[in-house]
């Protein structure tokens, strides 16, 4: 799976958090469309929220939603909706 954004291009990886006396590239993300692309060439939409929720629609159009965080160099998701997840997934 790909991740990237609808709007720019960008690799997910560009959304990475810096050192505090500058903004946080995610905040770039908020507001925008984080558009992951799948083997089959379907694509599922992801909107992160400032705080700290998310909204997504999967490549078969299902709604979820939940939380996200960061880790490092990773962007996690916890699932609340449809299912709770018990767990994070977090990408790369």
């Amino acid at each position: 799976m790909n991740w990237k954004w609808a709007s720019g291009g960008a690799w997910i990886a560009a959304i990475l958090l810096t050192g505090a006396a500058q903004p946080s590239p995610i905040d770039a993300t908020f507001g925008n469309t984080i558009l992951s692309t799948y083997p089959d060439g379907r694509t599922a939409e992801l909107w992160l929220h400032p705080d700290g929720s998310y909204t997504a629609e999967g490549r078969r159009g299902d709604p979820s939603n939940g939380h996200w965080s960061t880790r490092g160099d990773k962007l996690c998701l916890k699932q609340s909706r449809p299912k709770p997840m018990f767990m994070s997934f977090c990408s790369g």
